[in-house]
């Protein structure tokens, strides 16, 4: 009792979290809003305009005021936060903290939420159990429908896309920007075609998926890449790596099929005609080289990827094929198939540079298909990961020539600026991708799902339609 009277009564922070019901990603918010539910956080919604520090929100914005039993809750996920500085007396390296230091979920979302940092009056009411938005079929005149426009800047459509294809649709994908009937669509729409009974599922799956589609009566006629369900092949180390049953968790709740794959299945080859992408989990380099040792385990079960795994995975990608990476991952990658990339990080102290789970900016080129849907400026999750200089290939995103550093510690941030974050490297009649940061960290970072998503589809695109 005491301890929720001193919450109500805690001077300093913000008065309140101020949700628009606007947001580039709504489902996201929605999200976001039910972690603060199952934290039992009391969440308000605006019944009429208001005003907070100079600005006026509109009827629907949620409101999360912070003098309430679970306020400090609310603060520790919906706030920013610079973590200290802290060194060891005798050498000056920084005390490594238990767990990553950066929690902000608006930032790793993707969710607008502001601060109103002095109280406001407001006509409010409680809200109950957070509802989806209700996705929606809109209809651009009464002419048959032809086709239906998906955007993609929600990670939401591309579980609807998923749902699509499954479906049999024929779906593909706007290399440049569509303008239909005085409407804008940015370039990495989604055109799900209306035959083989897709208006039969339409409604259901924009309902199920909160997902607006927008119905029209032609076909547009904007260069596209046709979409095929990615043959995905997982990696499953024998030695138990954590992202890749985080990577499973992510692929099942956004339908995306995927076959685990180990050590053997790599080394037997073959691998370009069972799958268009292989995903490697972020997992130390050493791990997944040599395994573990036969010293202590069954020979099946040890041994690693080896020199005849990094063979195979180098053919694959020769052959067509698309190897996706990220942070350890990465540098596998980099060291044994022998890729023009240059980790800059390497060798570097952590009293030189650390970043112990940290949010970081990232600066995107949205016109390459893996940046798709993403804003310009995003935000990534950094664990102390490598950071690239890009030799040959295609740089799609990198850190900015200032700080980048959003929430957490960042010591040496210098060791960023202007370095590639994602690249794509050519590599015989495939490529490989490389992402120097965590692209969903434990299922959080739903920010930079859509990478880990463009990815995938872009690996089943036409080979003579791919962009590297």
């Amino acid at each position: 009792y005491q301890v929720g009277r001193a919450a109500l009564s805690e001077v300093g922070g913000p008065f309140a979290y101020l949700i628009p019901t606007q947001q580039r990603d709504a489902p996201a918010a929605s999200e976001l809003l039910n972690v603060m539910e199952m934290g039992l956080v009391e969440i308000h919604e605006a019944v009429k305009s208001f005003q907070s520090n100079g600005v006026t929100y509109a009827p629907g914005t949620r409101v999360i005021l912070t003098s309430q039993p679970y306020g400090a809750f609310a603060k520790t996920l919906l706030g920013p936060h610079i973590y200290p500085d802290l060194r060891a007396e005798t050498d000056g390296a920084p005390v490594v903290p238990y767990d990553v230091t950066a929690h902000c979920l608006p930032i790793k979302m993707g969710v607008d939420v502001y601060e109103a940092r002095s109280a406001f009056v407001a006509e409010l009411k409680r809200l109950g159990k957070i509802q989806p938005p209700r996705g929606r079929v809109l209809l651009n005149g009464k002419d048959k429908i032809k086709a239906y426009l998906i955007r993609s800047e929600t990670n939401a459509s591309f579980r609807a896309i998923n749902r699509f294809l499954e479906a049999g649709a024929k779906v593909s994908r706007a290399r440049e920007p569509i303008r239909l009937n005085g409407s804008h669509f940015p370039q990495g729409t989604f055109v799900v075609h209306g035959s083989n009974g897709v208006s039969k599922v339409a409604e259901t799956i924009a309902t199920e998926e909160s997902v607006d589609l927008f119905a029209t009566s032609e076909i547009p006629d904007t260069p596209a890449f046709e979409l095929a369900m990615p043959r995905i092949g997982l990696y499953r180390s024998y030695v138990p790596a954590v992202e890749e049953g985080w990577t499973r968790y992510v692929f099942d709740e956004y339908g995306f099929g995927y076959q685990s794959i180990n050590d053997g299945d790599i080394r037997r080859g073959d691998l370009h005609k069972r799958f268009d992408a292989i995903v490697l989990p972020h997992q130390h380099t050493r791990h997944m080289h040599s395994g573990h040792s036969a010293s202590y385990y069954h020979p099946d079960y040890t041994g690693g990827l080896g020199d005849e795994g990094a063979d195979m995975l180098k053919r694959f990608v020769e052959e067509g094929g698309t190897l996706v990476t990220w942070d350890s991952s990465s540098r596998y990658a980099i060291r044994y198939l022998e890729l023009p990339i240059k980790n800059v990080l390497a060798g570097v102290t952590h009293t030189e540079f650390f970043a112990p789970g940290t949010l970081v900016r990232l600066l995107l080129d949205t016109s390459h298909p893996l940046a798709y849907g993403m804003p310009d400026k995003a935000a990534a999750m950094f664990f102390n990961g490598p950071a690239f200089d890009v030799r040959e290939g295609r740089v799609v995103g990198k850190y900015p020539l200032g700080n980048p550093l959003l929430s957490g510690w960042l010591i040496g941030p210098e060791k960023l600026y202007g370095r590639a974050a994602l690249a794509t490297v050519p590599l015989g009649k495939g490529q490989v991708v490389l992402m120097s940061f965590r692209v969903h960290f434990r299922a959080q970072v739903r920010n930079t799902y859509k990478i880990l998503f463009n990815s995938l589809y872009h690996s089943a695109v036409a080979q003579e339609q791919q962009v590297v």
